[in-house]
């Protein structure tokens, strides 16, 4: 199958829906039909491949939740969306939960809630499927997710992704490993990049004006209020807006997020005026959504629309190969912003860094490098000048041969893996050429024709 041109199955008993489909998606999308869930199924063993399987629930012969079940054992690549009644909607759920369903949607499904749903099964189809460019250049603001790490690379190749599509985008992860500033990225590099990007800290919001926040509210509307004001939608209008910890947004206030994300518009808060807003809503949480669904803490049909694309950022712990080049970054906004002309880190000091567990995360580090820059003599980071919780950590992070991971290992690695192209190696790290040609020279890596 052409991955430029990925093709799309949609499988449903209703003839007439089928026409209606094709007259829907006519264009922009390469796409056929079945009425039938067993014929279907004899399309994919005689080798028909597609990027997305799209079935009814209630089928004669076979349900859909049976159908998409087989369907991903012939084929694991496809993405696969199921259309429900609402009174299937807790069989859905455990359909999405067993993983052998990407998206549900409930009937009667708006075509651009569809549209939005097939786009983002294709960004995931393609990133399941297609070899990497390595000659690609990534757009600037991408070079912002510093690291080596093969998180941190699918991490980037998935925002890039996803800023070619205008589907809602949820980020997860623990405090302080970049949410926000995946977000911002996601921004810079859409269609939307010209227009505002506006964060909204939910916890921050006292629950009585929430909603004059988000959607504003006009004059005596509640006490207090003496004028109309604009709310974060209005003033995001053509953008994104981020909702940072979403888990934290009242219960009573969810319904109305809801009516914005279906719908596209809202009613300002002491107003039956309804407006109509352009906005691209990602959201962050460093909260288990689905555990705040099954507490009742949140609306489940609210966590299903913002879970449309799901991106979890790893905590560093779980990367430490990208500490050195994070920890090379913060130093240089250090000097910059201590109105130095550099800071360096001894081989101690950064054998630290690399063993501790860092539970907060990126944020962490950089607040530790800081009091590190602040303590120092001579511009050099030491052991001592790092908080004393660094301290007591005593097994350091090793590589295969027992070694404690250092740059030059990563140098080596990255160079290695790029075929001993500079280019490939540095694109791989996020820096530029010249700059991993003075860090080779460094780190006294020889050519690779001395090399085993």
């Amino acid at each position: 199958m052409d991955k430029n041109n990925p093709k799309i199955l949609f499988v449903d008993d209703d003839k007439i829906l089928l026409e209606s489909f094709k007259m829907v998606f006519r264009k922009g999308y390469s796409l056929e039909t079945c009425s039938s869930p067993i014929k279907a199924l004899k399309l994919l063993e005689r080798g028909k491949r597609y990027a997305v399987i799209i079935s009814d629930m209630r089928m004669p012969g076979m349900d859909g939740i049976e159908f998409l079940r087989r369907a991903a054992d012939i084929d694991g690549d496809a993405m696969r969306i199921m259309l429900t009644g609402y009174a299937d909607l807790e069989t859905a759920m455990a359909a999405v939960n067993s993983g052998k369903v990407s998206h549900f949607l409930t009937k009667p499904c708006p075509s651009a809630n569809l549209k939005e749903a097939i786009d983002t099964c294709i960004v995931s189809y393609r990133d399941h499927t297609e070899t990497e460019d390595n000659e690609e250049e990534q757009p600037t603001p991408l070079n912002r997710l510093i690291g080596v790490s093969e998180k941190t690379a699918r991490l980037r190749t998935m925002i890039h992704r996803l800023g070619q599509v205008d589907a809602t985008v949820l980020f997860t992860g623990e405090s302080g490993t970049g949410k926000s500033l995946a977000a911002e990225i996601l921004h810079e590099i859409s269609d939307r990049k010209k227009k505002p990007f506006v964060r909204v800290n939910c916890p921050s919001l006292s629950p009585g004006v929430f909603g004059a926040e988000l959607f504003g509210s006009v004059r005596g509307a509640y006490t207090g209020s003496v004028r109309d004001a604009t709310g974060r939608f209005s003033v995001a209008e053509g953008g994104s807006i981020l909702l940072d910890e979403i888990g934290d947004i009242p219960l009573e206030m969810q319904s109305k997020l809801l009516q914005v994300i279906e719908r596209k518009e809202f009613e300002r808060v002491g107003d039956h005026k309804t407006i109509t807003c352009n906005v691209r809503i990602i959201a962050a949480t460093n909260a288990d959504l689905e555990q705040f669904v099954a507490q009742g803490k949140f609306r489940m049909d609210l966590f299903y629309r913002l879970n449309v694309m799901h991106l979890e950022l790893s905590p560093l712990r779980e990367r430490r190969e990208d500490i050195p080049l994070l920890t090379k970054a913060f130093l240089a906004e250090l000097a910059k912003q201590f109105g130095k002309q550099s800071f360096d880190i001894s081989d101690n000091a950064m054998k630290t860094l690399l063993r501790h567990d860092w539970p907060g995360n990126i944020r962490e580090l950089k607040h530790s490098l800081e009091r590190g820059a602040t303590l120092c003599s001579r511009g050099i980071i030491r052991t001592e000048d790092l908080p004393s919780a660094l301290h007591s950590d005593s097994v350091a992070p090793t590589a295969p041969d027992g070694e404690v991971v250092s740059e030059w290992d990563i140098l080596l690695d990255a160079l290695k893996e790029a075929g001993w192209n500079k280019a490939r190696a540095a694109r791989k790290l996020g820096i530029s050429r010249s700059s991993i040609y003075r860090r080779i020279k460094a780190a006294g890596i020889p050519n690779k024709e001395f090399m085993d």
